[in-house]
């Protein structure tokens, strides 16, 4: 199977964050990918994290429907023809 990359915004409330774990300590340990957190921002109400995440096509599935389950809204990055 072919590795992939893709790009994420990840929005969640954080009082997740830690509960039970760090969350991006426990996708880490999940799931076999490369991650990179782009760029993040956190606020009282809100967290926001761009990830980019390289691995198999249904590796990247299971991460992203386990971040939903956890309560994380999942969004792709769009890229733009300047970013490739």
């Amino acid at each position: 199977m072919n590795i992939i990359k893709r790009r994420f915004w990840l929005s969640f409330n954080p009082a997740i964050q830690f509960q039970p774990l760090p969350l991006v300590y426990e996708f880490s340990r999940k799931f076999d990918l490369i991650f990179n957190i782009r760029n993040s921002c956190m606020q009282p109400d809100l967290g926001i994290i761009g990830l980019e995440v390289e691995g198999k096509s249904n590796t990247i599935g299971e991460a992203v429907d386990w971040l939903e389950s956890v309560g994380v809204v999942v969004e792709p990055i769009e890229l733009s023809v300047i970013e490739g």
